[in-house]
């Protein structure tokens, strides 16, 4: 179950007065519609001003909007001081709770958990005892499904390469676009949309567009669902080789394959036999790049280079990159002569990454989240009713659901400052959720990573594993052997060691840190200890283990 909390808050307030003798009471609740993920926990805001209490009180939540066969609209009902849900609407049995610390302070609020497309509606929080004609304030929930586009090239057309980006699963209907590396949409080639849903209303959207070449070549697929504002992003850069040439170039091109391929036998045992005669090599040029395609010289690049006893080369270069606004990083190894070449990207995840990837660990172990939210008050960058919000919740994990509903909708500069200020309050609680993640996860490390060697490398080059360690998990048999092995050595060296651990991992294979923090191990164990079903499971992509995990369990 995602573990993200929405909370609807509160720049409008409605204020409706209820009167109890001589004295009025303000029920309050957002103005705004509240905007939750499907799987969200989410908090709907009602509260009493003056703060009295609510513990006497009978609290009625309802559906308003909802017509049922019996007229039975009731979400949660609180009364005689406890919960009395006999004729709630099954839909929401086991799901909502009210704050019981919290009703003597006039917080009446629900928590709604497990969020589902179908709660999204009017809530009626009703105080039906008060003495007036006004008993209650509504709130309405819009519920959303988003998931992350997936881009294909499809072949060329004309002078242009086909691409096609799909994106499933979103709620309610999203829009689709093409953009070129500018950000502008896209207009050099048609785009064809299609949109289809299934039983459950969540929709899939479906984008071909044909582009010609640029500069960069670099391409964005972005899908926006306009009433939640939730979007996602997948960039594309399609190889200038993918671009269809001239039919003279297309025949020159197949006689010179034609011609590599009888003739390179031929060429590599003439310069094996003539190595001693001559110095010219068929050897690779390594060069790292910026997001830009610009050669990195922001930091000291070192190349190694050796070869084996057939003259093969093996080529490394280390380089030291600053922080930039995208993070991302392109190696790219060239060989001049052939003029062939291949790249690998990689993007190192940001502060805002960071902190997105161990949410659900930061709202179950911060324990300061009221001095945080103090700081983060004093920047100008929460609003008062945020901070007081979470200096009442009631214990630190409601504290944190609620200042990350201000972390999610304030950007990446409020996150930043929020990690900065967490390394300051908590300084050991990262380096412990490192930790947490390695030992919930071992099982699953063990049977899905698959750069252990440039991991052991690592950990030997910073000086936390010995030498002997570090061949015997280079000299074991299969890879899972290797990260066994690795796994037992991390065990007796302290949480330091497997907090760099984690850290390398998370560089090396990010979507694998991802999917293991947002998925129960449970599927992955099954997918790899049933013989049969892993023979359906092997794929190359995660994503396609994902699936199969799905569809099979």
């Amino acid at each position: 179950m995602k573990t993200s909390w929405c909370l609807g808050c509160c720049f409008g307030i409605q204020y409706i007065l209820l009167a109890t003798g001589s004295s009025q009471i303000q029920v309050l609740g957002p103005a705004d519609p509240v905007i939750a993920l499907e799987g969200d926990d989410i908090i709907l805001l009602c509260y009493l001003k003056p703060n009295v209490s609510a513990k006497d009180m009978i609290v009625e939540w309802t559906r308003t909007d909802l017509k049922t066969p019996q007229n039975t609209k009731r979400v949660h009902l609180y009364r005689d001081g406890r919960y009395a849900n006999d004729d709630q609407l099954p839909a929401y049995m086991g799901r909502t709770s009210l704050f019981p610390e919290e009703l003597k302070n006039g917080n009446v609020s629900l928590k709604l958990s497990t969020v589902k497309l179908t709660d999204a509606g009017s809530y009626g929080c009703l105080i039906p005892l008060l003495s007036s004609q006004v008993k209650g304030v509504t709130i309405h929930l819009t519920v959303g499904a988003v998931s992350q586009p997936m881009i294909s090239i499809e072949g060329t057309k004309n002078n242009g390469v086909v691409l096609k980006c799909d994106s499933g699963s979103w709620y309610p209907e999203p829009e689709m676009t093409w953009l070129d590396s500018d950000g502008a949409i896209l207009s050099d080639g048609p785009t064809e949309i299609e949109t289809e849903t299934d039983s459950e209303g969540r929709y899939t959207v479906r984008a071909h567009v044909t582009v010609q070449k640029t500069d960069s070549n670099r391409f964005t697929c972005r899908v926006l669902q306009h009433q939640s504002k939730h979007m996602k992003e997948t960039k594309i850069h399609v190889p200038v080789d993918v671009f269809p040439k001239s039919n003279t170039g297309w025949i020159l091109g197949l006689s010179i394959i034609a011609f590599i391929a009888c003739g390179t036998a031929a060429v590599v045992v003439y310069m094996w036999r003539k190595k001693s005669e001559q110095t010219i090599h068929l050897y690779q040029v390594m060069t790292w790049l910026d997001s830009d395609g610009a050669i990195l010289s922001d930091g000291p690049t070192e190349i190694e280079t050796e070869t084996d006893s057939e003259g093969r080369y093996t080529v490394r270069a280390h380089v030291t990159v600053q922080k930039t606004d995208s993070n991302r990083f392109t190696c790219r190894v060239l060989q001049h002569q052939s003029k062939h070449m291949k790249e690998t990207k990689i993007h190192v995840p940001g502060i805002v990454a960071c902190v997105d990837r161990i949410k659900a660990g930061l709202i179950q172990s911060v324990t300061k989240a009221i001095e945080i939210s103090d700081v983060l008050l004093q920047k100008d960058l929460i609003k008062k009713e945020i901070h007081s919000s979470v200096s009442a919740a009631g214990n630190s994990q409601d504290q944190m659901k609620l200042l990350f509903q201000a972390l999610d909708s304030g950007g990446s500069e409020i996150k930043s400052a929020f990690y900065s200020i967490l390394l300051e309050h908590e300084p050991d609680l990262l380096r412990d959720l490192d930790v947490q993640f390695m030992d919930n996860h071992r099982t699953d490390l063990i049977q899905m990573v698959t750069k252990v060697k440039p991991i052991v490398d690592g950990l030997l080059q910073k000086d936390l594993i010995p030498p002997g360690v570090h061949s015997e998990v280079n000299d074991a048999g299969t890879r899972h052997e290797k990260m066994s092995l690795l796994c037992q050595a991390l065990d007796s060296r302290g949480p330091n060691v497997k907090s760099a651990f984690y850290r390398i991992l998370m560089e090396l294979e990010p979507d694998l840190v991802y999917f293991l923090s947002k998925h129960n191990s449970v599927f992955l164990v099954y997918c790899f200890s049933n013989n049969k079903l892993k023979k359906l499971c092997k794929c190359d992509l995660l994503w396609g283990i994902v699936k199969c995990i799905e569809n099979k369990i």
